[in-house]
């Protein structure tokens, strides 16, 4: 077997020789040195100047491209200086302030909540107990009507019974008597 044959077997490496780069074929025509370039031109020129550098960037980014675009292109916030700080420390001063104030507030509201909840479900337990006693009152007056009816009806069956008996032992001397006048 030859060194060619077997790639596991050692073998002296010759160093890597890098191509020659060629010039890149011109593709705008110089510019006689009398004369300024076109607009369009300069701005190839720039481009065509930053391409190797762009090219060495973007393999260091690992496709971070827009991260870094936008951190390029974004507008960096100056951080204040610390001696501004005392101003927005008065205004925290001030906020945390307000803050203990309405705190406070709302515990005096909530309180009051509660107060008035606790009227309110006493007025509401007097509503149901005078609720309840019109009602138990109610209940014994037609209990009450009820019995009095009961006793008028009792009253008027017996003056109607004594009534048909009075007229049937005035009928009887009646007509006993009429018995004796003739």
């Amino acid at each position: 077997m030859s060194a060619t044959e077997n790639p596991l077997r050692e073998t002296t490496r010759e160093p890597v020789r890098e191509p020659e780069r060629k010039p890149a074929p011109q593709i705008i025509p110089p510019q006689p040195a009398g004369e300024r370039p076109h607009p369009v031109q300069r701005a190839l020129r720039g481009l065509r100047a930053a391409l190797p550098l762009v090219q060495k960037l973007l393999p260091l980014l690992e496709g971070q491209v827009f991260t870094a675009a936008s951190n390029l292109l974004a507008p960096h916030v100056s951080h204040p200086a610390p001696g501004s700080l005392s101003p927005l420390e008065g205004s925290l001063a001030d906020l945390r302030t307000r803050q203990a104030e309405l705190a406070n507030r709302l515990a005096e509201q909530n309180q009051a909540l509660k107060r008035v909840a606790d009227r309110l479900e006493n007025r509401l337990d007097q509503v149901q107990a005078a609720a309840d006693r019109s009602a138990s009152e109610q209940k014994e007056l037609r209990e009450s009507l009820n019995a009095v009816g009961r006793k008028a009806n009792f009253i008027a069956i017996a003056a109607l019974c004594l009534l048909a008996v009075s007229l049937a032992v005035n009928l009887f001397l009646f007509l006993h008597f009429q018995r004796y006048l003739r």
